[in-house]
């Protein structure tokens, strides 16, 4: 039962997520979370973050953070910030810390198992290039996990453990024209060897003053050899200087060598916020 839980711990866990990176909404945050079920992110994750790369000059601090919930009784929460530090016009090294919550459930043949799931992570990283750039991340992750088992004849289990291990990977920001974007990520985590990619593209559709609106789709697939998930859906996000607020909602299918498969709607949001 254990290896069972742990399997599908990572598929409810991922990117993110990215809501990596937004939420993975696409995502600096979700290449973080690739454990979360949003889209982990990224943690996903979660978000794209509207633009905000790094170029030759000061260093500076940023907040990210971002919710995601589906109709699998799944939900991940983040939260954290980072650092970029140019080294010079076209290469800079970051740093992110993310505090994260898991939730979701499922059923199989030993019953229905709930999972509640706090963990941090951080990573260092280089980015290359300016306003489009190319980054790569590794660092560490640790989760405590509590499983409550209900068996089919009521009798309930519970088990508490810890687990520690690392996150890797790679991400791109590609502006091809100055008022679109596309973004992409891809991450493994060693503690369930669990794979989380995402690829999303906006377009701005309005600009007040120094607010710009946008409108974008994504699709993410994410999973191992025991879990197979993929979405597909649509974001909205308001963009003034310095900050980023994301909605998003779309179609998630998820399939598993034990138990039903499982598709619906999910939602999320996600926070940005250069500072300085």
């Amino acid at each position: 039962m254990t290896s069972i839980v742990r399997t599908h711990m990572s598929a409810a866990a991922a990117g993110a997520l990215l809501i990596g990176m937004t939420l993975v909404a696409a995502s600096p945050a979700a290449a973080q979370q690739q454990n979360a079920i949003v889209s982990a992110p990224a943690p996903a994750p979660a978000a794209d973050q509207g633009g905000q790369a790094s170029s030759a000059g000061a260093p500076f601090w940023e907040l990210i953070g971002g919710y995601e919930a589906d109709t699998h009784g799944s939900a991940y929460g983040f939260f954290g910030p980072g650092y970029v530090h140019p080294i010079n016009s076209n290469v800079s090294w970051t740093g992110r810390a993310f505090g994260n919550y898991l939730a979701y459930e499922f059923t199989d043949a030993g019953g229905e198992t709930k999972v509640r799931s706090p963990g941090v992570s951080a990573s260092l990283g280089l980015r290359f290039g300016g306003n489009s750039w190319f980054g790569v991340n590794a660092g560490p992750d640790v989760r405590w996990r509590r499983f409550e088992l209900t068996r089919p004849n009521g009798q309930k289990v519970d088990t508490d453990e810890t687990s520690v291990g690392a996150n890797i990977g790679a991400e791109a920001y590609v502006n091809p024209t100055s008022h679109n974007n596309i973004h992409g990520i891809v991450n493994y985590g060693t503690v369930d060897k669990y794979t989380w990619a995402r690829l999303g593209f906006k377009e701005r559709v309005a600009q007040h003053g120094s607010t710009s609106t946008y409108l974008g789709v994504e699709g993410i697939a994410q999973g191992n050899e025991d879990i197979r998930s993929t979405q597909f859906g649509g974001f909205f996000e308001l963009n003034p200087t310095n900050l980023s607020l994301m909605f998003r909602v779309g179609y998630k299918r998820s399939t598993f060598d034990v138990g039903p498969n499982k598709t619906g709607p999910y939602f999320a949001i996600g926070f940005y916020k250069r500072l300085g």
